[in-house]
């Protein structure tokens, strides 16, 4: 979904939803990244379907309000797909810190927001090692073609490359770079724009929340996970600001 209106947060997508006919029951994750810098989304969202009926419902819903101008949008497959994996890949590329900054991922159970912290915090805590583990790998995998790709190392966006293959042995996959392409089968409605605007939010301010997390996760890879989370472009791979949220 393209041209996601820019004064749109999570809230308001809940609203949308709401306003035709998607029963939050139908959702358990829905994720709206903000630029830090300007306290404004990014123009991309991510949202996670208990199942395909559902995000195939409100496929066809963006299509027809596009048509009908009631704004500009395209829906695209994300390349992350459940509830587990996408909460892995959050921990992995933004630290444990993150999950309670204003734009973190929003949870659902049986249509109902979770609030308690406590119970943010359990649903995070249970998530398996082993894809807590595949999460630090792709995160690696992304920001290690970021420069290839266009992805500076504190930007919101996805790699939308690399897709997170799902169903096979964890312990010898590496996330695989493919040609861009819409998937089929996922559950995940990604919406966004190509080219939005950039954000270079600085992961600095999370180093140490990030380290602590990998070093008590799996602490022969924390060195290098952090490293390659934090480190500071060369001047020659600094990402530029672009004109350019699931």
């Amino acid at each position: 979904m393209r041209r996601l209106p820019e004064d749109w947060d999570a809230q308001r997508i809940l609203e949308w939803l709401r306003e035709n006919k998607i029963k939050l029951s139908q959702i358990d994750f829905l994720y709206v990244p903000f630029d830090k810098r300007t306290d404004c989304n990014i123009e991309l969202a991510f949202i996670n379907f208990v199942d395909h009926s559902a995000a195939k419902k409100v496929y066809s819903l963006v299509v027809r309000q596009n048509r009908d101008h009631v704004f500009d949008a395209v829906v695209n497959t994300g390349n992350i797909q459940g509830l587990a994996w996408n909460l892995a890949y959050f921990l992995a590329r933004f630290g444990f810190r993150a999950i309670w900054d204003k734009d973190a991922p929003r949870i659902f159970s049986n249509g109902i927001q979770l609030q308690d912290r406590e119970e943010i915090s359990k649903v995070y805590a249970s998530l398996p090692d082993e894809i807590i583990e595949e999460a630090a790998r792709f995160v690696r995998a992304e920001l290690g073609s970021s420069t290839s790709h266009g992805l500076s190392h504190g930007s919101r966006r996805r790699a939308q490359q690399l897709t997170w293959k799902l169903g096979e042995d964890s312990e010898t996959r590496e996330p695989e770079i493919l040609a861009p392409k819409i998937a089929v089968g996922t559950n995940v409605v990604q919406m966004g724009i190509d080219g939005s605007e950039e954000e270079l939010l600085a992961l600095l301010q999370d180093a140490q929340a990030e380290q602590s997390f990998r070093e008590e996760t799996f602490p022969e890879e924390a060195a290098e996970h952090a490293a390659s989370i934090v480190c500071e472009p060369s001047p020659q791979n600094a990402p530029e600001l672009v004109e350019v949220v699931s």
